[in-house]
């Protein structure tokens, strides 16, 4: 009842899956590996575990010079990634058969302490879908990555410009215990009924 697990391995790095999203020209935060020359971008950025969950251990930095210090002394297991200016959102998706139904898009409170970034709160199914673009975005995310099955999170940022992708994770997230209540259905009944259904694909 999970992603197949190429899906899985794909999305337990954040180096691969951003790669991954821009070659399916999906928008994605520019993200960086020990040994790449990070982009000159001003402002900002945030250094985190390549495998990590949540706001495990993310840290912002003052700068590009900074960040490439610190990445030096931790190669092995961090990604550097620019801080992207916007609303912090993610989405509740249903996968299965190469696309996606977007069940919620929720908004997300984050605080910035002594340069550390936490997740202090997720308001379920907080944003109107009114112009279709968060479910346009699930399905060409489950087209990415055809194996996403089941429940599926996505975190993005909103910015003027549109979504940018921060992560996939092919689990379930902290959203997924306010769905019953915010949206009336049994979240879990819909994914058995993946199992059920003769098409695997999502409607």
């Amino acid at each position: 009842l999970g992603c197949r697990p190429d899906a899985v391995h794909l999305a337990a790095s954040k180096h691969a899956t951003a790669r991954a999203l821009r070659d399916h020209g999906i928008r994605a935060v520019p993200t960086f590996a020990s040994g790449e020359p990070l982009a000159p971008i001003p402002g900002p950025w945030v250094l985190k575990p390549d495998d990590g969950a949540g706001c495990e251990d993310t840290e912002i930095l003052d700068d590009r010079a900074a960040a490439l210090e610190r990445l030096a002394r931790d190669s092995a297991r961090l990604i550097a990634q620019p801080w992207i200016e916007g609303e912090p959102l993610s989405l509740s998706l249903l996968c299965g058969g190469g696309t996606a139904r977007l069940l919620s898009c929720n908004r997300q409170r984050i605080a910035v302490r002594r340069g550390r970034v936490g997740l202090e709160a997720v308001v379920v199914n907080a944003i109107a879908d009114g112009d279709g673009r968060f479910a346009r975005l699930g399905k060409r995310i489950a087209a990415a990555v055809p194996g996403l099955w089941g429940y599926v999170g996505v975190d993005l940022v909103l910015t003027p410009e549109g979504p940018v992708v921060l992560e996939i994770n092919p689990r379930l997230t902290t959203s997924y215990c306010g769905l019953r209540t915010a949206l009336g259905l049994n979240p879990a009944a819909l994914v058995l009924g993946l199992l059920q259904a003769a098409d695997p694909s999502v409607h």
